[in-house]
């Protein structure tokens, strides 16, 4: 039941993103909400149970962005690799770092979404307008991402303690 809390967040993720966020004034620079989904499965999942999740919705990004196939995947993969990285140095539960980390989440996708996009175009330069983008959304996932990474973490412990209690009465 895990798995279908996961893809279900994941499913409203991706609609949000693709289609409520490009067409609403409030949300137009608003950052990609996977990311926190991916901080949070590095944080709070074994990589047996996030890394199907991270490449799945990779992919599902890479088909709705119309871009090079890959590209979010590669990105959510590197990402979530950083943050299972991180978790050896600080303690998960600690929620004074959730701003950070999603801070550099935001970040770090953004750079490997320019850089290999600049990579694709040698002569390509990176846009005043681009830095201008990645600030506000550091901006938005600063103080956004925390949020979100423990809305999600209390309705998975929710959602699990059911499904245990659940199992328990049919066992």
């Amino acid at each position: 039941m895990t798995y279908l809390f996961h893809i279900l967040v994941g499913f409203c993720m991706v609609v949000f993103h693709t289609t409520i966020a490009p067409y609403t004034s409030l949300f137009s620079g608003f950052y990609d909400l996977l990311v926190v989904l991916i901080i949070y499965l590095g944080f709070f999942r074994s990589p047996r149970e996030a890394i199907p999740f991270v490449l799945f919705f990779g992919m599902v990004m890479d088909v709705f962005s119309g871009g090079i196939f890959g590209l979010y995947a590669t990105a959510y993969l590197w990402l979530y690799f950083c943050v299972l990285g991180l978790t050896l140095f600080i303690r998960k539960n600690n929620m004074l770092f959730l701003p950070v980390v999603a801070l550099f989440g935001v970040v770090f996708e953004n750079f490997v979404m320019i850089g290999i996009t600049a990579l694709m175009d040698a002569g390509s330069i990176i846009p005043e307008s681009a830095v201008k983008i990645v600030i506000g959304q550091a901006v938005w996932a600063l103080f956004t991402g925390p949020i979100v990474i423990v809305v999600i973490k209390y309705v998975d412990d929710t959602w699990e303690k059911f499904d245990n209690s659940r199992e328990k009465e049919f066992a």
